[in-house]
């Protein structure tokens, strides 16, 4: 049977409506404004926590991270509380993904750069690995691809190279080569192996969020008005580039492909950053150990002798990018261990409770599950309602405003086998703060003003739709990032499966168009004939 219904999704990281509608009216984005014209949209609903892991593996299955399993950037280390970035994270995702599935069905597919694909897995076409991938390993399925795809498009970067940059037009040069590139991996993609179903993620929209949102925001604590007057606006610059992408784009699909773009979570503006252990060690349930050299480190910890500190005087004198480019992050973590105060003075056989990774997390140090527990499993419900209670009640003495916008045990929004891989607690903050990750004991408060970033993630995402079928100028409500893959698979005719926690976004569509319902019923057959088939050459075997 041959389909001709072809669909493309443009992921732009961390795009949020809170920028895209008004630059729209405004007559600055003209193809994000014909989009919301003639498709629909609406905000898309992000994982918890709001970040790109666990947010786009959920996409991709559409489970939530409790049946998937992928939780964080990071991990712990098997019976440690060292943390290590997870190094095979395609390989951590514990259900199948859409384009496994397209494929499994005989779709052609072709995916570029969406995170947490490395290493690249098998698919019926092509794959271009993204965020995660590390430098100088094959990014490509099949293999042999990677030459191909370099000799027809010239240099691929899977990752930008400029995270941050004092003058904004460096990192947008950087920024737009990178788009450029990967518009570029889509036109040959798209035209030369003519997929049923392409995917491309711009990360571009999410690092020039968090590094610029400060010219638009007068109260954001890295706001600088001479900057400003100097670069004027260099989020719009890149958001217009996205446009012209998107522009391109449309010039590449005709009348039978549906058009998808999404994000992952939205961004607003960064004011303070929240370190959740320093929480836990004014609260008692962190102890410091007590030999000298522990209590010593500490001491000047609490003098400002911090990781913070430490940068903010590299940066003074220059040096932040030479350190950054030059010296491993394993080789950093060890410097700072040894000479710092760090994670590795805590006593663990004492602490109750301890956050690690990048997103807010509390995981009790349960008796029995981490290598050094004290916690019994009588008193984990007790120790967990407690320090839900206190987080729920923490104000910013600053403003006497609340720093925490809702706390979340476990159980109340994951479910599934991996359930007891998920941290304990999840805290979401409020607009204009953000949980500081990576190393334990970065700074010696429990808030401070941003520094490094000034846009932060939010729970809104975008969701747009256009083609033929899809209404005109409708907005959805109430979608959610596990909708997106039960739609795909009903626009191609597939049922969703029964172990998926999102649900088909029905009314996006046309009253009087029934492709997906036609479609449906032909690939169910069909399907169905290929079990058949299947299971006939499976008996002649054993009857041989």
């Amino acid at each position: 049977m041959e389909n001709k219904k072809r669909i493309m999704i443009i992921g732009l990281d961390g795009s949020t409506f809170d920028l895209i509608k008004p630059w729209s009216e405004n007559g600055y984005l003209p193809i994000f404004k014909k989009l919301l014209k003639e498709g629909v949209h609406g905000n898309l609903r992000s994982t918890i926590p709001h970040a790109t892991i666990p947010a786009w593996p959920s996409f991709a299955t559409g489970c939530n991270p409790g049946k998937h399993g992928l939780y964080d950037f990071f991990k712990e280390k098997k019976s440690s509380y060292d943390l290590t970035v997870e190094i095979n994270p395609s390989g951590a995702i514990n259900k199948p993904t859409l384009w496994k599935i397209l494929g499994d069905y005989g779709y052609n597919v072709s995916v570029i750069n969406v995170p947490a694909t490395y290493p690249p897995s098998r698919v019926n076409g092509y794959m271009i690995t993204g965020m995660l991938t590390p430098p100088k390993v094959k990014f490509t399925y099949p293999h042999e691809f990677q030459n191909e795809l370099i000799e027809n498009i010239g240099e691929y970067n899977v990752f930008f190279q400029a995270l941050s940059a004092k003058n904004p037009e460096v990192l947008l040069n950087d920024l737009n080569k990178t788009l450029e590139t990967r518009f570029k991996a889509v036109e040959y993609l798209w035209t030369e192996k003519k997929p049923d179903f392409l995917m491309m993620v711009d990360n571009g929209t999410d690092r020039s969020e968090h590094e610029l949102w400060k010219y638009l925001d007068k109260q954001n604590p890295l706001y600088e008005k001479k900057k400003v007057e100097k670069y004027g606006n260099p989020l719009l610059k890149y958001y217009k580039e996205v446009d012209k992408t998107l522009g391109k784009i449309l010039k590449l699909i005709d009348e039978d492909t549906i058009l998808l773009l999404m994000s992952d979570h939205g961004q607003g503006s960064l004011h303070k950053f929240v370190n959740l252990n320093m929480f836990l060690i004014k609260e008692g349930y962190m102890k410091i150990k007590k030999n000298p050299l522990s209590k010593i480190k500490y001491f000047f910890f609490k003098l400002g002798f911090t990781p913070k500190n430490l940068y903010e005087l590299l940066r003074k004198i220059g040096m932040e990018r030479y350190a950054s480019d030059r010296i491993s992050s394993k080789t950093k973590l060890s410097i700072l261990n040894k000479f710092l105060f760090s994670t590795s003075d805590i006593d663990w056989s004492k602490t109750k409770a301890f956050s690690s990774g990048v997103t807010g997390s509390i995981t009790i140090n349960l008796d029995g599950r981490q290598p050094d527990g004290c916690v019994s499993s009588i008193k984990y419900e007790s120790l967990v309602n407690e320090i839900v209670k206190k987080l729920n009640n923490l104000n910013d003495n600053d403003n006497n405003k609340k720093i925490i916008k809702k706390v979340y045990r476990k159980d109340e929004i994951y479910k599934g086998a991996y359930l007891d891989q998920a941290p304990d607690i999840v805290a979401i903050p409020e607009e204009y703060y953000e949980f500081f990750g990576m190393h334990g004991f970065t700074f010696n408060k429990m808030l401070v003003k941003t520094f490094g970033n000034s846009g932060s993630h939010r729970e809104n995402g975008i969701f747009m739709a256009f083609g033929r079928g899809i209404k005109n100028n409708y907005e959805v409500k109430d979608a959610n990032i596990l909708d997106i893959t039960p739609t795909v698979l009903y626009i191609m005719g597939i049922s969703q499966p029964d172990y998926m926690d999102g649900k088909v976004i029905s009314d996006i569509f046309d009253d009087d168009y029934e492709f997906a319902k036609v479609e449906g019923k032909l690939r169910n057959i069909e399907i169905e004939k290929l079990k058949i088939k299947d299971l006939v050459k499976k008996l002649k075997k054993d009857i041989i």
